[in-house]
């Protein structure tokens, strides 16, 4: 399942933003970027897969929804900080299995503070 519409990062001046103002935390498969937002109480989300990292495009697809489910899943439980703004990019070819995935993704919410 895809981020809902209004838990999404549109535009070219909020990736901007967030790229040259937000605090990075780095993990094994991920790098997140995290901001205060002007979207008052939503939070925004986006996943970055990039095209010199993985070639084919279904590929970075795959990589791209197995994330955006984990992020999904996190803002179905009402656990994320309202008025955030982050950017995920994905760092590996190779997404560890879902159990891990969800983990480290969760473990490196949790240091950046993006969750209650």
């Amino acid at each position: 399942m895809a981020l809902p519409k209004q838990n999404r990062l549109k535009g070219k001046r909020e990736f901007t933003k967030i790229f040259t103002e937000a605090r990075p935390a780095v993990s094994r498969n991920f790098f997140l970027r995290v901001s205060r937002g002007p979207s008052g109480n939503t939070s925004k989300f986006a996943v970055v897969v990039p095209a010199k990292l993985v070639a084919l495009a279904t590929a970075r697809n795959l990589l791209r929804r197995r994330t955006s489910e984990v992020i999904a899943r996190v803002i179905r439980a009402s656990s994320v900080v309202p008025g955030i703004s982050a950017v995920v990019s994905v760092r590996t070819k190779r997404l560890p299995d879902a159990a891990a995935l969800e983990y480290e993704l969760l473990s490196l919410m949790k240091k950046s503070g993006i969750l209650n």
